[in-house]
């Protein structure tokens, strides 16, 4: 695809400025970015990368046509940033992420038992990790 049009779309959506940002993310050399935009080439696993952090549609990326952020993706990225809000939030106090499970449980009693169902255990399993 297009370099010109698939980093032009990536710069709108997302905190990517420069070539430079560009290659941290994708874990490459600023030269080598450098080689595929004279090259006009953009590489389709450069945009899965880009995607996957900013909850973006790959085919959106490479082709400017479609949903930005389907459905499916937006969860998976919401998820995942709910996890390392998790673990940066009970970093200091391990005793945050038990009593966040806990909660969840109390307001979500599906949960609980769909757990209970999944693990074979009747035992609350947050409590115990607080104690």
């Amino acid at each position: 695809m297009d370099f010109q049009n698939v980093f032009l779309r990536i710069k709108r959506e997302t905190e990517i400025e420069t070539l430079t940002n560009l290659a941290k993310l994708v874990n490459t050399s600023q030269q080598h970015v450098s080689r595929k935009k004279k090259e006009g080439i953009f590489p389709t696993d450069w945009a899965f990368k880009v995607a996957q952090k900013y909850g973006l549609s790959t085919d959106w990326i490479m082709t400017g046509k479609g949903p930005k952020t389907p459905e499916r993706e937006v969860h998976d990225s919401y998820m995942v940033m709910l996890e390392k809000w998790l673990e940066e939030y009970s970093a200091p106090d391990p005793r945050k992420k038990a009593l966040f499970e806990l909660t969840i449980e109390r307001e979500f009693p599906e949960f609980k038992e769909w757990l209970r169902k999944k693990t074979g255990k009747d035992e609350d399993h947050t409590i115990s990790k607080v104690a």
